[in-house]
């Protein structure tokens, strides 16, 4: 093996990406017409996220060699990571059609359909893939992953034990047990793998992103959110989204049996206001909770750094609201209460727009908040300037500033199951 390869391939083996590409340069260099250094070569650029570079290079590859197995697989590899899951599923396929006998080419292909939430389907490509390797690490954690997500934990755990017996330095098979731990309710254990995973790669957002639930999972109000929050992680984008408008059908039915019967509205009316605390809970628990680790002390370095941001914005328009609230309980002024009504309904699109994905869905609701920020503060610098002229507005605008804030969550709700594309 050319010298230039072998060290990429080494550097890329220890996730030093950034080292790798120059020597995946010069072994592309040296053998241009070889399809094998430059689909390495696209993995590397794609875990750097030069995204553009990395398909054009396995795009090279695939002419060069159109039948190499391998090939296919690193196109897969570059998809997946720009979440392009149908398109990977595709060329992971191919790489199965041209060697089936090649458990990796069954792991990449289980990645792209976990990507689509197909667990069935991706547990059964991690079988086949373990049928030829029993001791293959990813489909190993595939399967774990799928088997946590089907509810079937216990199953989950003692494959990720498998993967950890074989790899006990691996940091993906600790997060993966500590997922399948958080299924069983179980985040104290779940919290020391996380903290296994993060020791052996401080980049693992998967380990990191866990190790922050089960953190907020040891208050028992949280763990009980959790359940249901895992168990809308298993359904499809589809049926996630089906059930939110299940729910509101439901409580609107409700809300109609409550009116034309006078008589049943005493056992209705507790169902609807329980529907409202339901809702509130899920939108700002997450957030509050993360708050809550944002200004301990010592768990606030748990938070990943967009983490950080996001609940120093939400911490900021909760205290706004909580200090207008103050000056109109406590000193009796009007304005106080507009400060706290305005930052407080502002607070809902405000949370859209943190928990949606970076690119267009975050942009999207970012115009919604602002909109909607423009809105409010109109409310805010009307009184202050004392125009007259406005304050008629002001009641034509307060029911279409309050509503548009609650409204916009339902925008939230959508844009946060869209996933960009790289």
């Amino acid at each position: 093996m050319p010298q230039h390869l072998e060290r990429a391939l080494l550097l890329f083996q220890q996730s030093r990406h950034k080292e790798a590409d120059k020597e995946f340069g010069m072994a592309v260099a040296e053998d241009p017409n070889s399809a094998f250094p430059r689909a390495f070569m696209a993995m590397n650029l794609a875990e750097l996220e030069r995204y553009t570079e990395a398909s054009r290079e396995v795009a090279q590859a695939l002419r060069l060699e159109p039948d190499s197995a391998f090939a296919h697989y690193a196109n897969a590899y570059v998809l997946i990571d720009r979440n392009r899951f149908n398109e990977a599923e595709a060329a992971a396929r191919q790489a199965v059609a041209i060697d089936p006998d090649d458990e990796d080419h069954w792991g990449i292909l289980g990645a792209a359909l976990i990507g689509q939430k197909r667990w069935k389907d991706a547990l059964e490509s991690a079988e086949r893939g373990l049928a030829i390797d029993p001791e293959d690490g990813r489909c190993l954690n595939i399967r774990s992953m799928c088997l946590a997500k089907l509810g079937r934990a216990g199953e989950a755990i003692g494959s990720a034990d498998a993967a950890l017996h074989l790899a006990p330095e691996s940091s993906n098979s600790h997060a993966v047990k500590g997922w399948a731990l958080l299924e069983q309710s179980k985040p104290k254990e779940a919290l020391e793998h996380f903290i296994e995973a993060l020791r052996l790669d401080s980049s693992n957002e998967y380990a990191r992103e866990g190790m922050v639930l089960a953190l907020k999972a040891k208050n028992i109000f949280y763990r009980q959110l959790l359940r249901y929050f895992l168990w809308m992680g298993r359904l499809s984008d589809k049926w996630g989204f089906a059930v939110i408008i299940g729910l509101f059908l439901i409580n609107r039915l409700l809300r109609g049996i409550a009116k034309s019967s006078p008589e049943i509205a005493p056992y209705v009316e507790p169902l609807i206001a329980l529907y409202i605390v339901f809702v509130l809970t899920t939108w700002f628990a997450d957030p509050m909770f993360n708050l809550f680790l944002r200004i301990h002390p010592r768990l606030r370095h748990a938070l990943s750094d967009e983490k950080k941001r996001a609940s120093d914005w939400f911490g900021v328009f909760v205290a706004v609201a909580a200090a207008g609230g103050a000056v109109y309980l406590i000193g009796g002024h009007y304005y106080g209460l507009i400060v706290a009504m305005v930052f407080g309904f502002l607070l809902f699109p405000l949370v859209g727009t943190l928990n949606c994905e970076r690119g267009y869905p975050r942009k999207a609701m970012l115009g919604v908040t602002l909109v909607l920020g423009a809105l409010g503060a109109g409310l805010l610098v009307s009184p202050v300037l004392n125009l007259k002229e406005f304050m008629g507005v002001q009641e034509a605008l307060w029911p279409l500033f309050m509503i548009g804030c609650v409204a916009s969550s339902w925008i939230g709700v959508f844009l946060m199951t869209r996933t960009p594309k790289h």
